[in-house]
């Protein structure tokens, strides 16, 4: 209620998003697919709902490792995206960045070996709300942490950063040019 500061920020995002939208599709075609990790459904979530914009959450996410858990995500988004068929999948989070990028990365090149009608292509945007290297850590965590980051901008085609600093801190190397920064209220 009476956030306009926070709405004009989901605004920004909404606008990055829609840079990607295929031209020649009409406004009913361009129901795009976003893949959220968020126990709770934000401003975002409310805003693309209101716009028609489906959204799914990702059941088997969640803030601790379990290699278990992750390969259940990475199979639950390559089925979600190959099913789905969408134009953008716009990630959150560090850990569904990554595994979010590469299912969708891997079902773009599987559909390239079939029918040329089944091709897919989304467009991966990725919204780090902070970096996961920054934390307190093990000097050679942070390293493998920071690496992994950096590969997961390499499958992104657009990186959304919500604060200068965030901006600053990102891996640089291939991917500098993919970095917006949409501040977080």
């Amino acid at each position: 209620g009476g956030r306009t500061d926070l709405a004009d920020n989901e605004r920004s995002e909404i606008k990055i998003l829609e840079e990607f939208l295929p031209a020649q599709m009409s406004e009913e075609k361009v129901r795009e697919i976003i893949l959220k990790k968020k126990a709770e459904m934000g401003l975002l979530h409310t805003k693309l709902e209101e716009c028609g914009i489906k959204t799914i959450q990702v059941k088997n996410f969640m803030r601790d490792i379990s290699l278990t858990k992750e390969l259940s995500s990475f199979f639950e988004i390559y089925k979600i995206v190959k099913n789905n068929r969408p134009n953008v999948v716009h990630l959150n989070s560090s850990k569904a960045g990554g595994v979010g990028a590469l299912a969708t990365r891997v079902v773009s090149i599987l559909s390239f070996l079939g029918p040329r009608t089944y091709r897919l292509a989304p467009r991966i945007i990725f919204t780090a709300h902070g970096w996961p290297f920054k934390e307190e850590r093990k000097r050679y965590q942070k390293w493998v942490i920071y690496f992994l980051s950096w590969l997961t901008m390499l499958l992104c085609h657009k990186i959304i950063v919500v604060s200068k600093d965030d901006g600053h801190r990102a891996p640089s190397l291939f991917v500098k040019n993919k970095l917006v920064l949409i501040h977080n209220g």
